[in-house]
C-alpha cells in the first residue's frame, strides 16, 4: 500500500506523515524532495524551473517507490506536492502497474490558514517566498485531482486526529 499525501506546501504532510508512520507498524515514509535534491545537484535548475518538471525526477521517484515496496513490503508514506495532474498520473500509473494500492489524500485548507502557517513555519532562507508564490497553483490544483482522491480538512483538526483518519482508511 502507498499513501501519498499531498496538498499546498505548508500544509502540513510531512507533519501528517510522522504521526501516521507512527500508527502504521512497518511503514516507511518515502520523500521524494531528496530526489529533488539529487535531480539538482546533477544538473541546476534554471531561475523558476521545478525538478517535478524534469522526466528523470518523476522516473526516479517511480522507481524509488518501487524498489521501497520490493525490499520493505509494508505502507509506504509519500508527503510530496504535486499538483501537475499530468505528472501526478504518471508516476502512481508507474507505482500501481503490478498490482500496488494507492490511496491519494490531499490536504486542503483556506488561503487565509495556508498562508498564516507558511509565514510561521521556520524553513530555509528563500523557501518561506517560494512556498508563498506556488499557494494559488496549489490551491487550485485540488480541483484536477483524480476523483478517488481524499480530501481532508486541516483547519479544525490536529495530526493526530488526521493522522487516525487516514490510518483507518487504509486499515
Amino acid at each position: 500500500m502507498i499513501v501519498w499525501i499531498n496538498g499546498p506546501f505548508g500544509v502540513g504532510k510531512t507533519t501528517l506523515a510522522c504521526h501516521l508512520h507512527g500508527l502504521i507498524p512497518g511503514s516507511v515514509v518515502f520523500d521524494p524532495e531528496m530526489i529533488g535534491t539529487y535531480v539538482q545537484w546533477l544538473q541546476p535548475l534554471s531561475p523558476g524551473e521545478d525538478y517535478q518538471d524534469r522526466p528523470d525526477w518523476r522516473s526516479m521517484t517511480s522507481a524509488g517507490i518501487r524498489l521501497v515496496h520490493l525490499t520493505r513490503g509494508g505502507t509506504i508514506i509519500v508527503p510530496m506536492t504535486l499538483v501537475n495532474a499530468g505528472y501526478l498520473k504518471e508516476i502512481h500509473q508507474r507505482i500501481s502497474h503490478d498490482g500496488r494500492d494507492i490511496v491519494h489524500v490531499f490536504l486542503d485548507t483556506d488561503e487565509p490558514t495556508i498562508r498564516e502557517r507558511i509565514e510561521r513555519d521556520t524553513v530555509e532562507c528563500g523557501a518561506r517566498e517560494w512556498r508563498l508564490a506556488q499557494l494559488q497553483r496549489c490551491l487550485a490544483a485540488r480541483s484536477s485531482m483524480p476523483g478517488s482522491t481524499i480530501l481532508l480538512d486541516t483547519r479544525r483538526q490536529t495530526p493526530d486526529t488526521l493522522a487516525k483518519t487516514v490510518a483507518t482508511m487504509v486499515a
